[in-house]
This record gives structure tokens, C-alpha cells and sequence, in this order.
């Protein structure tokens, strides 16, 4: 009898956020999930970072759509009115292969759902420009309205973001020491850089209570992690 093989699942799991003036939950960010063969988890957008190929990426991408969508549509045909952020790599939309993958995922979405989805872009270039980043919304501005980028790490100036009419900018706290001094000071940084564009703020895996009464005071439109709640695997 021939051994069961085990393969890598990708898939999503829905992480609970707490939008500003709102106290009942009805929005989740889909973060990526990858079950490997050999029983280990992996969570986050480092599931589908870029890997040096478009296509590749597209792909892996894409399988979490389907994921994050089908589940979004079955919450949505038990009467439950919810909204969703997505991410989206930024090199999964480079060519047309890449993007037409994605679409293909996309267009898995009924229509009428569109509207409560919410991309996140994230994993730019390091030389990230206006033309490249509107390649990467071109292909997506037919399916969706609002947007918000996940700058990288030492970028300050957000007029590219704005320029380009995205809702919002992201911060993922995660990794970082939330009761740190520099920590509090790399938040106001940011929502400093953010304000003075007019872009909303969000701000993912909060575990302090510290920062999130911090970006509360910020006026913060999303706040996720722990300390909000915990991830779930259905809607």
C-alpha cells in the first residue's frame, strides 16, 4: 500500500480588527497560512513574498485569495455583513501572466461582495516609483475601491501613497518589542509621515495595551492583533 503524501496547504486564517469609533467587530484582515507536509504552521505576508519569480508569486498569492474570498462569500450567505482586507504582493501584478492569475482569483469573488474588500498592498521594490506602483493598482481598479500600502521599513515619505489616492498606510508591529521606548517613537514617526499625506492609519498585531491606547489617540482606522483578538479559521 502506497505511503500517504503529505503536501503544503496554503490557505488563510482571519485575524479580528477594531476600527476606529466602532466597538463590535465586523471586519478581519486575512492573513496567509501555510500548513507544511512536515506538520509546522507558517503565518503572515512573508507566506507569499516575492520569491524571485512573478509568477510564482502570483500563484501562491492567489491560493489565499481563493481562500480568504470563498470564505468571505459563505459568511455573506449566512447574513452576515463583514469586510475583509487582503493582501496582495505588489510583484504578484508585474506582467501579464502574474496578473491575469490574480484577477482570475479576484473575479471568484460575486460582485456584490467587492465592495467589502479592502487590498493591502506590501512588498515593493526598493526603488518604489508612481508608475510602478499605479501598475500595480491598474489591474486591480476594475474590482475594488479602497487600498492601503504596507510602506517598508525606513520609509518616511508617503506622498506616493496619497499621489495614487490609497486609503491608508500599514504597520506591522509584530516583531517588535511593544513596550520599547524606540518602538513608541517608530509609531509616531509613522503616523507623523501618514498624517501630514491625509492617509489612515492601521496597525497590525498589536499586543500592548500601551500602543493600542496609543494608536487610539492616533486616531488609528484599524487596529489588530492579540490584543483585540484572536485569529479564526471561519468568518
Amino acid at each position: 500500500m502506497a505511503a500517504n503524501i503529505k503536501e503544503n496547504v496554503l490557505s488563510a486564517r482571519f485575524q479580528p480588527v477594531l476600527l476606529h469609533g466602532q466597538s463590535a467587530i465586523n471586519t478581519f484582515r486575512a492573513v496567509p497560512n501555510l500548513s507544511k507536509a512536515d506538520g509546522s504552521v507558517r503565518l503572515g505576508n512573508s507566506v507569499i513574498s516575492y520569491s524571485g519569480d512573478p509568477v510564482k508569486t502570483a500563484k501562491t498569492n492567489a491560493s489565499v485569495l481563493d481562500a480568504a474570498f470563498y470564505e468571505l462569500a459563505r459568511a455573506s450567505e449566512e447574513g452576515k455583513k463583514l469586510r475583509l482586507i487582503v493582501p496582495i504582493n505588489s510583484y504578484s501584478v508585474v506582467g501579464n501572466e502574474g496578473a491575469s492569475i490574480i484577477v482570475n482569483s479576484i473575479k471568484k469573488l460575486p460582485k456584490e461582495l467587492r465592495n467589502s474588500a479592502i487590498v493591502e498592498l506590501f512588498d515593493f521594490p526598493e526603488n518604489l516609483s508612481m508608475n510602478v506602483l499605479e501598475d500595480d493598482i491598474v489591474p486591480l481598479f476594475p474590482f475594488f475601491e479602497n487600498y492601503i500600502a504596507a510602506p517598508a521599513d525606513g520609509m518616511d515619505d508617503f506622498t506616493i501613497f496619497a499621489n495614487c489616492n490609497l486609503l491608508g498606510v500599514s504597520m506591522d508591529l509584530t516583531a517588535l518589542d511593544q513596550s520599547a521606548e524606540q518602538t513608541g517613537k517608530k509609531i509616531m514617526k509613522f503616523w507623523a509621515s501618514a498624517t501630514k499625506r491625509r492617509l489612515k492609519l492601521f496597525f497590525q498585531g498589536v499586543t500592548d495595551e500601551g500602543v493600542k491606547q496609543t494608536a487610539e489617540r492616533y486616531e488609528a482606522m484599524g487596529i489588530d492583533g492579540p490584543i483585540i483578538g484572536e485569529m479564526v479559521d471561519v468568518l
